[in-house]
């Protein structure tokens, strides 16, 4: 029920590009595609993410775009971002910025009450981690589909809700792989 609460919006807002995306995208190289979907192994969400990419500007080789994707672990991850993409016939480079925040839940705690156990975790905090992107993604020019890989060197806060440490910040090299689609082409 939360997972419609937050997808639906999502898309109720793209939903007025949905309709003229398909006809402008049928005039356009592939790489120039409007709106990819894609599964990302590792990332930004850590284990894995379905994430939906809207392609802003394709004029030139240089086009920005905007990520946003949803992940399910121990509660709702959503990791989005913002990529510059430089199109090389068949190849793509991607320099972005991101973000997700996560929830830090403790233990589960057991409780029985008349015969009866309920098993509960507590939520504790939030923590952020901001990322840094390289990224190259291939796609055939007959294909709609395409293969990338990204170097996502991680910074997080932990606001030390699970230690004594308070305010701490870190470092963790990280990469992904994706595999995905391009839409309405």
């Amino acid at each position: 029920m939360k997972m419609k609460k937050i997808i639906l919006p999502i898309l109720i807002f793209f939903s007025p590009y949905l309709s003229s995306a398909q006809s402008i995208a049928e005039k356009q190289f592939h790489l120039n595609g409007y709106d990819k979907i894609y599964l990302e192994l590792g990332g930004q969400a850590f284990y894995y993410s379905f994430n939906y990419e809207r392609i802003i500007e394709t004029n030139s080789t240089w086009y920005p775009s905007l990520k946003v994707g949803v992940s399910y672990t121990d509660g709702l991850i959503i990791p989005i971002g913002i990529n510059i993409n430089k199109k090389l016939n068949q190849n793509q480079l991607t320099i972005g910025l991101g973000g997700m925040m996560e929830p830090i839940f403790a233990g589960v705690t057991t409780t029985s009450v008349g015969g009866v156990s309920t098993n509960t975790t507590e939520y504790i905090g939030t923590e952020f981690r901001g990322f840094f992107k390289l990224g190259y993604q291939y796609s055939k020019r007959e294909s709609k589909w395409f293969f990338g890989v990204s170097f996502l060197p991680i910074i997080y806060h932990h606001s030390g809700v699970l230690t004594e440490e308070t305010n701490r910040f870190g470092f963790f090299p990280w990469g992904g792989i994706q595999i995905g689609r391009y839409l309405w082409l």
